[in-house]
C-alpha cells in the first residue's frame, strides 16, 4: 500500500462527501454564471470572436499555443457550422468554450482525488490560480493549467493506470504540447513525476508505455514553451507577464498565495505541531483578510497574474509529489485524515474559505461587467454611424474598469442590435494598434443580426 492508503475514502463520513460534492456543484454554478454574463468578451475576447465569426473557422495565430485555442473556439466553430446565426447565441457559444472547459478539466482533476488526501489542497490551489487568473479568459493559459492539474491528479492516484486512463492521460500530454509558455516549470515538474511513479511503482506494461510516452510528451511541451519564450511573437507580453510591480501591487493574489503557502506549509510541518498549528492560524487570519472588498482585485490585475499562476501550481505541485512518494521528510500525505478534531477541520474549512473569499469578488466583478455590456449595447443601439466613446457612459469609472482600451468597435459590432447601430471609437487616450478601421467596417457580419 502506498503513502495515500490511509486516505481512500471507503470509510469517509457522508457529511464529508456531500461537502466535496458542495465544492464541485459550485465550481459548476461559477461557470454557468460566468458563461450567462458574456464574459468571454472581456479583453481581447471580443476580438477572438469577430475573427472567428468572419473566418467562419477558427482563429489561430500563436502556433505554440494551438490546441489551447482550437478548444475553446470549438463551440462557436461548431455552431457556425450547423448554422447558428443569433450573434447572442454565438456570443455564449464562445464563453461556453472559454470558461467550460477549463472548468471541465478541473473539476475531472477534483473528482480524480476526491477519494484521497488531495482532495483539499487541489481545491486550495484552484482557488489561488484560477480564480486569481481566469477574469481574462481568453488567455491560453487557463486551459493549459486546467489540463496540467488533471495530468497531475491522474499521475498522483494509486490507481494502476490501464488503456482508458492511459489514453486520457496521453491526450492530455498532447494538448500541453502546444498550449502555453507557463509548461516551462510545469513540463518537467509532470516529466518528473511520470518518472518517479514509472520507476518506484510501475510493474504492468501497459502502464510503464503509457508513462513512458506520457513523459516524453511532458518533455516537448517544455521544449515548445522554451522555444516561444526565446522567440516570442511579442516580446511586451512576456514583459507584462513577469511584471514584479504588478504583482506587489495586487494585494488579492499576494494574500491568497501567502495563505496558500502556509496551508500547504501545514503539510510539510506537520510532525511539529506548534509550527503547524502556526501556520493554520496565520492561513486563517489572511484567508478572512480577503474578505476586505478593498483588497478585491481588479480584472485587468488577473490578467497581469498569468505567467506567476504557473510559479504557484509548480509549487503546491511539487509539495504533492513530495507527499505521494515521500521523496523526502516526513509522510505527509496522510496527515490530514489521520488528524482528528480541530486539526482535521482545519485542513478542510481554510480550502472552503479560500474558495468562498475568491468567488465573491469574481461574481462581483461577473455582475459589474454583465452592466458594462447592458451599458455598451444601450450606446450602440440608441445611436447611428460613428460615435466618440466619450460621448456615452462607456468611461465612468464603474465601466472603464470592464473595458479594454482598443476593443469599442470590435464590441459594437458585436453588441449592436443591427447593422445600423453606431460604432463607438476607442477612447481618445489609447493611441495604438485597431484590428480594423472603423469607418471601413470590412467585417462580414450582417447575417448575424
Amino acid at each position: 500500500m502506498g503513502p495515500l492508503a490511509c486516505y481512500v475514502g471507503e470509510n469517509e463520513d457522508a457529511q464529508i462527501t456531500r461537502l466535496k460534492s458542495g465544492v464541485l456543484v459550485a465550481i459548476a454554478l461559477l461557470a454557468v454564471i460566468h458563461v450567462y454574463a458574456a464574459r468571454g468578451l472581456y479583453a481581447d475576447g471580443s476580438y477572438f470572436l469577430l475573427e472567428i465569426i468572419s473566418r467562419g473557422t477558427f482563429f489561430d495565430f500563436d502556433k505554440p499555443r494551438y490546441f489551447s485555442q482550437i478548444i475553446s473556439q470549438l463551440p462557436v466553430v461548431l455552431g457556425l457550422h450547423v448554422g447558428v446565426n443569433r450573434m447572442e447565441s454565438l456570443i455564449w457559444l464562445h464563453s461556453l468554450g472559454l470558461f467550460g472547459f477549463p472548468t471541465l478539466f478541473w473539476l475531472l482533476a477534483l473528482y480524480k482525488v476526491a477519494r484521497n488526501g488531495l482532495f483539499w489542497p487541489f481545491v486550495m490551489v484552484f482557488a489561488v490560480v484560477y480564480l486569481n487568473t481566469s477574469f481574462f479568459s481568453i488567455g491560453e493559459f487557463n486551459l493549459a493549467y486546467s489540463v496540467v492539474a488533471y495530468a497531475m491528479a491522474i499521475l498522483l492516484g494509486e490507481d494502476e493506470i490501464g488503456i482508458a486512463m492511459g489514453s486520457i492521460l496521453l491526450v492530455l500530454g498532447l494538448i500541453l504540447t502546444r498550449s502555453y509558455e507557463g509548461l516551462l516549470f510545469l513540463g518537467p515538474l509532470l516529466y518528473a513525476v511520470s518518472v518517479l511513479r514509472l520507476v518506484r511503482e510501475s510493474s504492468q506494461i501497459v502502464e510503464r508505455i503509457f508513462l513512458s510516452i506520457a513523459a516524453f510528451l511532458f518533455a516537448v511541451a517544455f521544449a515548445i514553451s522554451l522555444w516561444s519564450i526565446l522567440f516570442p511573437r511579442d516580446p511586451a507580453n512576456l514583459a507584462g507577464a513577469t511584471n514584479l510591480a504588478s504583482l506587489i501591487s495586487n494585494k488579492q493574489w499576494v494574500l491568497s498565495a501567502l495563505a496558500a503557502g502556509l496551508y500547504l506549509g501545514m503539510y510539510l510541518l506537520s510532525r511539529y505541531k506548534r509550527l503547524m498549528w502556526l501556520c493554520g492560524v496565520l492561513s486563517s487570519f489572511v484567508i478572512v483578510l480577503l474578505f476586505y472588498p478593498g483588497f478585491y482585485a481588479t480584472p485587468f490585475q488577473n490578467y497581469s497574474m498569468r505567467a506567476f499562476g504557473s510559479l504557484v501550481m509548480f509549487c503546491a505541485f511539487s509539495l504533492m509529489v513530495i507527499a505521494r512518494f515521500r521523496v523526502i521528510g516526513p509522510d505527509m500525505a496522510c496527515q490530514a485524515k489521520e488528524a482528528g478534531g480541530l486539526k482535521a477541520v482545519l485542513f478542510r474549512l481554510l480550502p472552503i474559505l479560500m474558495l468562498t473569499a475568491l468567488i465573491i469578488p469574481d461574481i462581483h466583478h461577473t455582475l459589474g461587467f454583465r452592466r458594462f455590456i447592458h451599458m455598451f449595447k444601450e450606446a450602440t443601439d440608441s445611436q447611428v454611424g460613428i460615435q466618440a466613446a466619450e460621448s456615452t457612459k462607456l468611461l465612468i469609472p464603474e465601466a472603464i474598469v470592464y473595458s479594454w482600451a482598443w476593443t469599442y468597435p470590435t464590441l459594437s459590432l458585436l453588441l449592436r442590435r443591427n447593422e445600423h447601430g453606431a460604432i463607438i471609437l476607442n477612447p481618445k487616450y489609447y493611441i495604438g494598434w485597431q484590428p480594423f478601421d472603423p469607418a471601413a467596417n470590412n467585417k462580414n457580419i450582417a447575417r448575424f443580426y
